[in-house]
């Protein structure tokens, strides 16, 4: 898809999340202009937005999670939506803490073929020659349905200033991220983004041995509110891999009138919506609180990345 603005990209995925198609759909878009984008489930007020629109930056919020990255134009967007039961991409129905590392071997694929062979170990990012290249994260529906999405970097990388992020808590240097890169970094050419377009296409066509065909454009949908309004103070953050993981309450008498997670961390949307609305009328007392996370996050297709187990939300929630 040619010159796709920022909000045009995330409100295409947010359109293919409302809408999932009846078969394995992959977008790619040259995206366009230069802005901030927000994780999922990351607190606007962690990071400078006037900052940022004073220095031209669209601001936005991905539908999938993770960590804040700019991107626009030198940069890629790539969006993979498989349909309930997994469009016979694999041999086996991918379970959803799987998603990331399944869907994102076609893009692996798709870079290596222009030219920057590259590798996913984990966590929220590729890699090509040691460094980030890329971005991803995923989303997903109750009944099955799968968002993979990524952000490759062309030309320029995908580094967010880190003026623009004064309440963002760096993760521990083991799990820090590598230095960016972009392609154009490693091949020392430019490439027209039809040529991208086409390489990363066959790169998934010839992952999962699918026929490429031509589509429409999918449908749009709003994409996730930039800055919500809030609803209670926001307790201290606990660390995770990949970040940060912060838990925000109203509490009346000891007992959750109001739930909102924030954090670095990527999840399926269902599930974090279902265990905030799960919170309300529960005591502050973890006894209370571990079955209804539990019920939540480990509903079938909900998953969520980037925590080394799910006491981390417990954690979140009593300390606030």
């Amino acid at each position: 898809m040619h010159e796709c603005s920022l909000e045009r990209f995330v409100r295409l995925e947010a359109g293919l999340m409302a809408r999932p198609p009846g078969v394995a759909t992959l977008v790619v878009c040259q995206l366009m202009g230069q802005g901030l984008l927000l994780g999922r489930y990351q607190r606007a007020a962690r990071f400078d937005l006037e900052a940022a629109r004073a220095a031209g930056l669209t601001l936005a919020r991905r539908v999938g999670g993770g960590r804040a990255l700019v991107a626009g134009q030198g940069t890629v967007g790539v969006l993979l939506a498989v349909p309930p039961g997994g469009a016979g991409l694999l041999p086996a129905v991918v379970a959803a803490d799987k998603v990331l590392n399944r869907y994102v071997r076609g893009l692996l694929r798709g870079i290596g073929l222009l030219g920057a062979p590259a590798h996913y170990f984990g966590r929220d990012f590729v890699t090509a020659d040691h460094r980030q290249i890329g971005r991803i994260s995923q989303d997903g529906g109750p009944d099955g349905s799968v968002l993979f999405e990524a952000v490759v970097a062309l030309e320029r990388n995908l580094e967010v200033a880190p003026e623009l992020m004064p309440g963002v808590v760096p993760v521990a240097p083991s799990a820090s991220a590598p230095a960016p890169v972009a392609l154009a970094d490693l091949t020392c050419r430019l490439r027209r983004f039809d040529e991208v377009a086409d390489q990363l296409a066959l790169g998934y066509a010839s992952t999962y041995g699918q026929e490429r065909a031509a589509i429409e454009a999918p449908a749009e949908a709003p994409a996730p509110e930039l800055s919500p309004a809030p609803i209670g103070p926001v307790g201290p953050a606990v660390n995770i891999p990949i970040g940060v993981l912060e838990a925000e309450l109203a509490l009346h008498a000891g007992t959750i009138s109001a739930a909102r997670l924030h954090g670095d961390f990527i999840a399926t949307s269902f599930a974090i919506a279902a265990l905030e609305a799960g919170l309300v009328g529960c005591p502050l007392d973890p006894g209370a609180l571990a079955p209804r996370i539990d019920a939540a996050l480990m509903a079938p297709h909900a998953a969520i990345v980037g925590l080394r187990d799910l006491a981390s939300v417990l954690t979140a929630l009593t300390a606030s």
